[in-house]
């Protein structure tokens, strides 16, 4: 909204702490310390705790707080950064409006809406809100009960907060529903504006079981399509000709250096010029066939996410017009209905610790005093401040055994409640010891399957940390495309499983996992990474 500043209070007693700016933004910045201070011993700004403990001074208006010089140009809604030890919160890069889009369009698929949820709808909720916005007061001029209504935003002001030059812009270009009772006024029979109100938002076509998913089958029934097939087989035949024109070439290769050797620049004869020009070619060849090889592959994948659209349009147009009528008939029949949206809200799955601590505080109730209130916000922000750090991975499946929220009558200080919790952390403990102790080889013809760098990471969920690939070509793959393909971090990595041995380069890390851990990479790819350093190695 350009350079407008908006004073955004807190509400005390809050219902709910999930729609609270002060929450988010103070847990993500106590998690990265981006309170200034000038003091080196005594109490600074590093909690919550000493957050709600200050107030204003006797003849200040307010008491502001500072961030760090060095967080001045950074953004606190930012990026992550993959590495080779996991994800970095990467304060210094600006969160990206598609980053943002496709993240509440997913949300707004989980959650059921049937309208596509974008950053725009909460522009229209904000406008719609400022337009409506107002008191009704006693009118002095009228003996009766009618009120006149006194505007808290005006059109000048709402025009100012939106940047529009006129009104017009609002009527004509918002899509503004009328979410007043129009019969209950006109009857004079007592307005209905709530539920009118409900009626007209999105909350309303609320239904988690909408089909924004393929099944597995139909998953794969795509696989069968007439286009699907069509560009499958294009991929093969180019991948048969790009396999030929590759094993050519190798053979070729060979054949020159073991009748001719190295065929070096500097020593050249027309023969060896001539046979240096045709290999040139084949190598040509071999990678225009490469390209149109991975176009292809492109190609494909851009068909089948096509068809996947089009068959989820299908689903969500028939689910549309036939569940109603199944709904209402089965309720005819006498068969109850699913609570579909109170299982929506249902733990599904696993979640981190810090994650389901975080979904209880801001939930949490208000308090009954404004002591409990503040205790309240602090514990959220603590849980904000705590899952910061915390890198969740792929969501699971289902579980069959949901999770059972604690009742205010549970006891959790009876011993078989603390007996089950310290004996799940002690398994929990056993459970990385083993596996760490499973990486460590004792011989080179040993071949672990555990990742020893995620083993080692702190930041991971607990599940993923231990986790064992089906074979150790699975392990090396994974070794590959999640720690060494992607950008290498200025200070290195550490081993925390070898009681944090500094690695500063990949070549470093390559020897240490084959070393320490019987993580083995290729020499192809020893290659490929020493030519990133050296470009004039060869085989």
């Amino acid at each position: 909204m350009g350079r407008n500043e908006f004073k955004i209070p807190e509400i005390i007693f809050d219902p709910t702490l999930v729609l609270s700016p002060h929450v988010c933004l103070l847990g993500m910045l106590f998690h990265i310390n981006g309170f200034k201070s000038i003091m080196t011993t005594g109490p600074v700004l590093d909690s919550p705790e000493s957050l709600y403990s200050l107030g204003v001074l006797d003849g200040l208006g307010q008491q502001e707080l500072k961030l760090k010089d060095d967080l001045l140009d950074k953004y606190v809604f930012c990026q992550t950064v993959r590495e080779a030890t996991g994800f970095r919160i990467a304060v210094e890069k600006k969160l990206l409006a598609s980053t943002v889009t496709s993240r509440m369009r997913r949300a707004g698929q989980i959650t059921g809406f049937e309208q596509v949820t974008k950053p725009y709808l909460l522009r229209y909720a904000g406008a719609k809100a400022f337009n409506s916005s107002g008191a009704y007061l006693p009118c002095p001029l009228l003996q009766t009960e009618l009120t006149q209504r006194k505007e808290e935003v005006t059109d000048a002001l709402q025009n100012v907060m939106l940047q529009h030059a006129d009104i017009r812009t609002f009527i004509r270009h918002y899509e503004v529903d009328v979410d007043i009772d129009v019969q209950g006024i006109v009857r004079k029979t007592g307005s209905q504006t709530p539920l009118v109100r409900f009626a007209c938002s999105l909350s309303a076509s609320i239904d988690p079981d909408r089909p924004f998913w393929l099944s597995a089958e139909e998953s794969k029934s795509l696989n069968q399509l007439p286009a699907v097939r069509e560009r499958q087989k294009t991929v093969n035949e180019r991948k048969r000709k790009w396999v030929d024109r590759k094993a050519k070439l190798d053979r070729v290769t060979q054949a020159c250096q073991a009748s001719f050797g190295p065929l070096n620049a500097g020593a050249l004869t027309g023969r060896h010029r001539q046979l240096q020009v045709k290999l040139q070619h084949l190598q040509d060849r071999t990678l225009e066939a490469k390209r149109k090889y991975n176009a292809s592959i492109r190609e494909l994948r851009n068909e089948k996410q096509r068809q996947r659209n089009r068959r989820i349009r299908e689903n969500l147009e028939r689910y549309k017009n036939e569940q109603p009528v199944i709904d209402l008939e089965r309720q005819l029949a006498g068969k109850l209905v699913d609570a579909k949206v109170m299982g929506a809200l249902e733990r599904k799955g696993f979640m981190p610790p810090q994650q389901m601590l975080m979904i209880d505080a801001i939930l949490s109730l208000p308090g009954t005093t404004l002591e409990a209130e503040y205790q309240r916000r602090i514990n959220a922000i603590n849980a904000v401040t705590a899952f910061c750090g915390v890198e969740e991975g792929r969501p699971t499946r289902r579980t069959t055994q949901s999770r059972r929220r604690r009742l205010p009558g549970d006891d959790e200080s009876s011993p078989v409640f603390k007996r089950h919790q310290s004996s799940a952390e002690d398994e929990t403990e056993i459970a990385l010891r083993q596996a760490m102790e499973s990486v460590r080889i004792d011989c080179p013809k040993q071949r672990p399957q555990i990742c020893f760098l995620c083993l080692g990471n702190p930041e991971l969920p607990l599940k993923d940390r231990p986790l064992k690939h089906s074979t150790p070509g699975s392990l090396t793959r994974h070794f590959l495309r999640k720690h060494v393909n992607p950008p290498w971090p200025a200070k290195g990595v550490t081993c925390t499983v070898c009681d944090g041995k500094p690695l500063q380069q990949k070549s470093e890390l390559l020897n240490h996992a084959e070393g320490s851990h019987g993580t083995v990479v290729g020499g192809t790819t020893r290659l490929m990474l020493a030519q990133e350093v050296d470009a004039r190695l060869k085989w």
